[in-house]
């Protein structure tokens, strides 16, 4: 835990240490404001791999229902390689501007998860209303909830680190904040979302060396609650219970499940 303050007190210097952030060039082939190589191919080669699994899984069903079985491969291309520049694009800005903008972005992320409720603007699919549609695309807001929340967090911990020995500042400021966007996205309904959230949030309180009295506490909030959401929603209960027992639905919620095992045996 003292490791970790000691972490997480350099970060929070970084923010004010203009002479910590330099230009960096990748590959020569654009500037990259303070970005870490590794980290960049880590991304470049996993973005990848996923599109060589996409393209293996879809093309011969893309053939089948479309007479193009490039038809699901060209869409994740393009929109990686938007994604490659928005990344670059963020890159080059200073990291101390999402510092600033944290409650600007948290409240856009808000605003957008209210607006995918609204009937007409929202669109359900699957029986989970977490889109919005943008012409030839869906936009899932909860997604960029995901960036919003784990900024906002990341910006309170760095400012309050010299009082995070404090209940307010240590607990209760991260969580009470994000609790809307947390209760939105519950209500879409999108409980693997909040799950993985509340997940990077517990750990980041770790990393910035929040006392460990009240991480325990913390986990034994948020394991009441998730253990209640995922056994008091009969939905849920059922997809644990195909989980645990794939045999019980085979054609069905457990079919992927018993084709995975599939896939280990040969």
């Amino acid at each position: 835990m003292k490791s970790a303050g000691i972490i997480s007190k350099s970060w929070s210097i970084s923010f004010n240490d203009k002479d910590n952030v330099r230009h960096r060039s990748f590959l020569g082939l654009f500037s990259i404001y303070g970005a870490d190589r590794l980290f960049f191919l880590i991304v470049f080669f996993l973005v990848l791999f996923g599109l060589l699994m996409v393209y293996s899984a879809s093309f011969i069903y893309a053939q089948e229902r479309t007479g193009n079985g490039f038809y699901f491969i060209a869409k994740q291309v393009l929109f990686s390689c938007l994604g490659f520049f928005i990344l670059i694009f963020a890159c080059k800005m200073d990291y101390r501007k999402w510092f600033d903008w944290h409650y600007i972005i948290l409240a856009i992320a808000t605003m957008l998860l209210v607006l995918v409720m609204i009937p007409g603007i929202g669109t359900k699919i699957g029986g989970a209303q977490r889109w919005i549609r943008l012409g030839f695309i869906n936009f899932q807001p909860g997604e960029f909830a995901k960036f919003a929340l784990i900024l906002f967090v990341s910006a309170q911990l760095a400012k309050k680190h010299e009082r995070l020995d404090r209940i307010a500042a240590g607990v209760l400021s991260p969580f009470l904040l994000s609790l809307p966007v947390i209760m939105l996205l519950l209500a879409q309904p999108d409980f693997g979302t909040v799950a993985l959230i509340s997940t990077v949030i517990f750990f980041l309180m770790y990393i910035a060396g929040v006392p460990k009295k009240y991480l325990f506490v913390v986990i034994l909030i948020l394991t009441g609650i998730g253990t209640y959401l995922a056994f008091g929603t009969p939905y849920r209960k059922l997809r644990l219970q195909t989980f645990l027992n794939p045999w019980s639905d085979p054609a069905g919620k457990g079919f992927q499940i018993l084709q995975s095992f599939v896939g280990f045996h040969n």
